[in-house]
């Protein structure tokens, strides 16, 4: 205990003797506490006035009037000892212990039982009645009776304890005569006052420890019993007190250890809702910006292309209207000098359409490079335009998916955070009344010593007029920080999608995993958690993708550890938190891959749909003014 105390206030004590703080001489305090807590014991077979082996005895008998017989419980120490029903002038029980017992009785039905209860402080030499506290008042004139029922039982005895109440037995005041009854001489030879009975019944059972407004009381009492006489001291009474007072001050430096051990846990609840991560997505923000960029290019040259494209095929088809008058044919009977202008008339003709057949040739061969060329570019945008989607819906998944666990990891830490303050203020509270009595009990320990009785009372006033109001608000400062603010997580830029992307995410998993730092796995959760991490995360990533089972499994254990941390009720330490983020970008790499096969597949049909239009398109073609019906037909067959 001592190593243990020693090790909490290591942090506190140090050098500091400020007022409210944890000096070395307190911790010295605490230290001879302890021994003197061991020394109870002893101190409380002083009280007794003996030295004898299980001198402390208790006896129990039926009285041996008419209707004394009854059912009774006899209970010692918590445990019971005696239950049944006793004849008259029948023992119920005798026992001799080796410290003040705690004895307890009751009537178990509603045949009453009566007699006497008697104590010794001489193992047996002499006994007295034992007193009833909590029993109510009788019609005999004396003894004790018991009854399950609170209608009987109240003619025969002193003091009755009915309705099946349990009810304590006290030891009487130990006598000058019991003293001198021991078969040793002791030190103790002032015969014990009412108080320091109730003092040693107190310290006589250390592991109930009673309040310590309990302890205050019984030595106010007591101080005032010593100034007007009532009571008197001898020196084992003195090392008891001394004992009760190093009990008090131990128990305050417990209390202040508490204090800062909240203010720690407060400062760390604060630093945790500050910790709580942002999305990093400048990678998906770059990556979005460049695909973006180079689509909205592409698609511009493209439209520079189409208007070239039409334009050149348009002059292609505005030049086949070139007017052009056909020869005519020679009348019969026509003369030589009519034929040689016939021909020469009909070689300007020739010349003249052999001119537009360039013309026009020219243009066609224009307007099928421009279409070719458009064709192309078309082709190059779609591809840009399919990287542009995939890389908006994966930044627009990481933005919503981070966001959404960024307010999920505050949500969960200020309810942390509100959980501690509430221990805190109760903690605070009840450690307020404690740490007053405490030092009240200490102030109290110093009206013993004097000699003087104007002295001792004198200090008693003193004491009592005393406020310890500031020096134990300064014990207990505590500050309470507020929450720290929300940083910006903007999702406006993707509320509306420009694009279709799929319901279920960009990355086709529906859901997603929040972990908030905190740390005790009462059941193994979290270690299976990182084990099945390790194992997936350490294979390649062909083996990640297809370990279907193995994602799934992470899935269902990581969902209920999530439950639990968002609960408050479970916590992850910094190394734990790391694996659980490895997750991320494994996942990441398992999406990319998987959109990347998507997007394969994707492409393989729309080249197979392209094929098929342009099978359609030479059905439809025209065909040149050399080609024949039967040409479209099997260029249309080998397509």
């Amino acid at each position: 205990r001592l190593q243990q105390l020693a090790t909490d206030l290591s942090v506190t004590a140090g050098t500091r003797d400020s007022p409210g703080q944890v000096t070395p001489a307190m911790l010295c305090a605490a230290m001879r506490a302890v021994a003197l807590v061991a020394l109870l014991p002893v101190y409380a077979a002083a009280v007794g006035g003996t030295s004898k082996v299980n001198s402390f005895c208790v006896r129990i008998m039926t009285g041996n009037k008419e209707k004394s017989a009854g059912d009774l419980e006899v209970d010692i120490d918590g445990v019971n000892v005696q239950s049944g029903h006793f004849e008259t002038g029948t023992q119920v029980v005798q026992k001799c212990y080796d410290k003040l017992p705690i004895v307890k009785f009751k009537g178990t039905s509603d045949d009453a039982w009566a007699g006497h209860a008697d104590f010794s402080f001489d193992g047996g030499d002499t006994y007295d009645a034992m007193p009833c506290p909590d029993c109510t008042g009788g019609l005999a004139s004396s003894g004790i009776a018991a009854s399950g029922s609170s209608g009987d039982g109240e003619e025969h005895g002193k003091e009755v304890c009915l309705s099946g109440t349990m009810c304590t037995l006290e030891a009487p005041t130990p006598t000058a005569s019991t003293a001198a009854s021991s078969t040793e001489p002791v030190a103790a030879t002032t015969p014990a006052p009412p108080t320091l009975k109730a003092i040693a019944a107190l310290v006589a059972t250390p592991n109930e420890s009673p309040p310590l407004q309990n302890t205050l009381a019984l030595l106010t009492n007591l101080a005032t019993g010593v100034i007007d006489g009532t009571e008197q001291l001898s020196q084992d009474y003195m090392d008891l007190i001394e004992a009760l007072t190093q009990q008090a001050r131990t128990r305050m430096v417990e209390l202040i250890v508490q204090h800062e051990n909240y203010k720690t846990l407060i400062n760390t609840a604060r630093d945790m809702i500050a910790d709580c991560p942002l999305p990093n997505l400048t990678h998906a923000s770059e990556t979005r910006e460049a695909a973006e960029s180079n689509h909205t290019e592409c698609r511009l040259k493209e439209q520079d292309l189409n208007n070239t494209s039409t334009q050149t095929c348009n002059e292609y088809i505005s030049a086949g209207s070139m007017a052009m008058d056909c020869p005519t044919s020679l009348p019969p009977g026509a003369s030589l000098a009519e034929m040689d202008e016939h021909l020469s008339s009909f070689q300007t003709w020739i010349r003249a359409a052999s001119a537009i057949n360039a013309t026009l040739s020219e243009k066609q061969v224009a307007c099928k490079d421009a279409r070719q060329e458009l064709a192309g570019q078309s082709e190059l945008c779609n591809q840009l335009n399919s990287s542009y989607e995939m890389a908006f819906c994966t930044y627009r998944d990481a933005l919503m998916t981070g966001c959404s666990s960024y307010d999920t990891c505050r949500s969960s830490t200020i309810a942390y955070r509100e959980r501690i303050h509430a221990e805190a203020e109760a903690a605070v509270a009840s450690a307020k009344i404690e740490i007053t009595a405490a030092l009240s009990i200490s102030c109290l320990s110093e009206v013993f010593g004097l000699e003087a009785i104007e002295d001792k009372q004198a200090k008693l006033q003193g004491c009592q007029k005393k406020d310890y109001d500031v020096e134990v608000a300064h014990m207990l400062a505590i500050t309470y920080p507020e929450i720290p603010a929300a940083e910006d997580c903007d999702t406006s830029s993707v509320a509306v999608s420009p694009i279709s992307c799929d319901p279920m995410g960009a990355s086709g998993v529906e859901g997603e995993l929040t972990i908030i730092p905190q740390s005790h796995d009462s059941d193994g959760l979290v270690a299976k958690v990182i084990e099945t991490i390790k194992q997936i995360t350490g294979v390649n990533i062909s083996s990640r993708i297809d370990d279907i089972d193995g994602w799934l499994g992470v899935e269902v254990d990581v969902e209920k550890l999530v439950t639990r941390v968002v609960n408050g009720d479970e916590f992850l330490d910094d190394k734990q938190l790391a694996v659980l983020r490895s997750v991320e970008a494994q996942a990441a790499a398992v999406i990319n891959s998987t959109v990347q096969k998507r997007d394969a597949h994707q492409s393989n049909i729309d080249a197979a749909v392209t094929a098929f239009e342009d099978c359609e398109r030479h059905i439809l073609a025209t065909p040149h003014v050399t080609e024949g019906v039967a040409s479209v037909e099997s260029n249309h067959t080998e397509c």
